[in-house]
Formats: structure tokens, C-alpha cells, sequence
């Protein structure tokens, strides 16, 4: 968490007999660089990667300059590159600054990327920022005072939007849609104020943080769908959970709900056949009998 000199890799592995076929450094002559997520592309016999890319010789935990795509062939020769600007590119869609940062949105934590069957690249992220948790703050004042130690942290991660970049069969940045959805605040341990804005958005995920859920292609290639949770406020009415389906199928955005509101003790939503989902609920009675119950809940478009 706190090295300096960090160096990626990919490794691929024939399937069959597990030998590896090739281990590959991931380096640039202008830029550091790591990798998020990828696809294989077995029309073209290769391997499509995406990550962020930084200023050279900097650290990764810091802001990233962009995010980059590449393929690697079979041999693990990497033989296209095509580098994405917040500052350049970004900025033709949207107002952003050299950091990569949105006015009042924060920054990209990459999810997931998805090609349809006409060349198009889908990449699915989501918006966080850093922010100081006051009530925090001031319980770690008064501790301190007291002469005692806190292990809360005064800064948090806000999770905000969903944004989806689409680029073209040339991976060229086309357009970003965002998602609107509740803010969902993360609380971290102790000393995560001093770490860097790439490791707060690890440690969201590994917190559980963010909202998104899973990524599905449709049948036939033509589109996708994207799962995602979210605390819902409406007036006059009891706060709760929804799960959101958002489908992309043929260039058109639909999406539906579900409400997941119940007094059930845990709930968890995974991906099932396209076009549902399965929705698990645990559930603890007084005398703590627990009980698992599971269906599936069609997402409709």
C-alpha cells in the first residue's frame, strides 16, 4: 500500500494445460500505468485490457492523467495503444480539470468494460471524492484530548454516480452518460486521510462502497446491462433499498427498478440469466432461527 515503485504485469495461461504462454510488463515510454479489467477479443485473436495511466516517474496511488486501452495479441506482444485524456478528451464532454477531476463529482473508479457486437466499447465506472467526515473529526479531537486513540479516520469516500464512456470500434471517446443515483458515504479506518485518491478507491470497493453490482451482455451481443443498488429517499414515504437495471440495446438507454425495501436482517442481489436477477434475503427471528430465501426478479426494458 505504501511502495513507490510499482511495476504491473499480465501473465496468460494456456487453459488446457495451464503452462504460461507468455508474462508481458506493462511499460510506456511516457507514462505508468496500470490495469483495471479487460475482454478477449477472439475475432481478432487477442486480448483488450483498460486501466489509468500517470505522469512518469510519479506514484500510482496519485491522480491519473486518463485511462488507457490496449490489445495484446497471443504472444503477449502488445500491438495498439490508445491513450484517453480527462484533460483532452474528457474535456470535450465535460468540464474537467487537469486532474482528472469533475466540478462537484470527484473522480472514475473503473468497474468493468463490455464490447457489443459492432465494435463499440462500453466503460463502466463510477464517481467518488474524498471529503471530511466532521462527526468523525470531532470525536477524534475529543479523544485525542482525553489522551486516548481513535481507529476512525476524519475523512471519508462519497460514492456518487454511475458514468459510462463509449468509445468506437477505433477506441476513440465518443460520449460519457451518467447515471444519476443517492450519494453513499464510506467511513475508513484510521490513517486512510494520508493515502492517495487510486488506494481510497480500492478500499471503497473492499469495503463494499460502491453501488455497482455486475455487468451482463445481452443475447446476441447487441447491448448490456448494468446492475446497481441504491438507498432510495422519497418524501412522505419509509427509505430503502432499489436495485436498478440499466440496458443499453442497439444505442438506446432503457432501465426499470426494483424495490427492495424489507425487514429482512441481510439482502444481497446477484446477476442471473439475462434479463434477471436473484435476490437473497436472510432473515433472523427473535429466537434466532435464521432462514434463506431466494427468487428471481425479472429486470424489464
Amino acid at each position: 500500500m505504501m511502495s513507490k515503485d510499482i511495476t504491473f504485469y499480465i501473465q496468460g495461461l494456456n487453459a488446457e494445460t495451464g503452462k504460461q504462454q507468455y508474462e508481458t510488463k506493462l511499460e510506456d515510454a511516457k507514462y505508468e500505468s496500470q490495469v483495471f479489467k479487460g475482454y478477449s477479443d477472439e475475432e481478432k485473436g487477442a486480448t483488450r485490457l483498460i486501466g489509468l495511466y500517470f505522469e512518469k516517474g510519479s506514484k500510482i496511488k496519485d491522480a491519473s492523467l486518463g485511462f488507457w486501452t490496449f490489445s495484446l495479441n497471443e504472444k503477449g506482444q502488445i500491438v495498439d495503444k490508445k491513450f484517453i485524456s480527462w484533460a483532452k478528451d474528457v474535456a470535450r464532454l465535460l468540464p474537467v480539470n487537469e486532474k482528472g477531476k469533475l466540478e462537484n463529482v470527484g473522480y472514475f473508479f473503473i468497474h468493468n468494460m463490455v464490447s457489443t457486437k459492432d465494435g463499440r466499447v462500453y466503460v463502466i465506472s463510477e464517481n467518488y471524492k474524498k471529503s471530511l467526515d466532521a462527526g468523525a473529526t470531532i470525536f477524534n479531537v475529543l479523544a485525542a484530548a482525553g489522551g486516548g486513540h481513535s481507529n476512525t479516520s476524519s475523512f471519508k469516500v462519497v460514492v456518487t454516480d454511475m458514468a459510462i464512456f463509449e468509445l468506437t470500434s477505433e477506441f476513440d471517446l465518443k460520449s460519457v452518460k451518467f447515471i444519476d443515483k443517492e450519494k453513499t458515504n464510506v467511513f475508513l479506518p484510521a490513517g486512510a486521510g494520508y493515502m492517495g485518491v487510486q488506494m481510497l478507491g480500492f478500499m471503497a470497493k473492499a469495503y463494499g462502497g460502491f453501488d455497482y453490482s455486475f455487468t451482463q451482455t445481452t443475447k446476441g451481443d447487441d447491448g448490456f446491462i448494468i446492475g446497481y443498488q441504491d438507498y432510495e429517499k422519497v418524501k412522505g414515504e419509509k427509505n430503502g433499498w432499489t436495485f436498478s437495471g440499466v440496458a443499453n440495446v442497439d444505442d438506446e438507454y432503457t432501465s426499470d427498478k426494483i424495490d427492495l425495501r424489507t425487514e429482512s436482517s441481510a439482502l444481497r442481489v446477484l446477476p442471473a440469466k439475462p434479463g434477471y436477477v436473484l435476490v437473497i434475503e436472510l432473515k433472523i427471528e427473535k429466537k434466532r432461527e435464521k432462514s434463506i430465501s431466494m427468487r428471481l426478479e425479472k429486470i424489464n426494458y
